[in-house]
């Protein structure tokens, strides 16, 4: 790796963990070290075409889920996986799929973005957060 793409990895992780230390009010105990932890991963796009991505989701219960997916895959079609993937807690704690929000780097994230348009690489993490509703 280059040192200009160890730079500009080590500014998205800063980014990340302010963003998540915003989002839950709490320290981020995740270790962004090299020892990645090996869990099975979820798939949306076959790895044999197209150049892949490992991404990351996490939400408020401190739960990952690993996705990889193409780089040309829209972001819509994540949060579609992801909400899946968390259906049954979703309707246990009565809340839609629409109200989730998904934010790379303290920014919310469009469904019509790719990760190759976030610039996003391997084991980037993205923050689902619930929007609150009323007062």
């Amino acid at each position: 790796m280059d040192p200009e793409s160890v730079s500009a990895r080590k500014k998205r992780i800063t980014a990340t963990i302010a963003a998540y230390e915003k989002a839950f009010g709490k320290p981020c105990e995740w270790d962004y070290g090299s020892e990645l932890p090996t869990v099975p991963t979820v798939s949306v796009a076959s790895p044999d075409k197209g150049e892949t991505v490992l991404l990351i989701v996490r939400d408020h219960t401190e739960e990952d889920i690993f996705i990889r997916t193409k780089k040309s895959t829209s972001m819509s079609a994540i949060f579609s996986t992801y909400a899946t993937h968390k259906r049954e807690y979703l309707e246990s704690i009565g809340e839609d799929y629409y109200n989730l929000r998904f934010l790379v780097d303290g920014q919310r994230i469009g469904g019509d973005e790719t990760p190759e348009c976030l610039k996003l690489a391997d084991h980037d993490v993205i923050i689902c957060i619930l929007t609150q509703s009323g007062c």
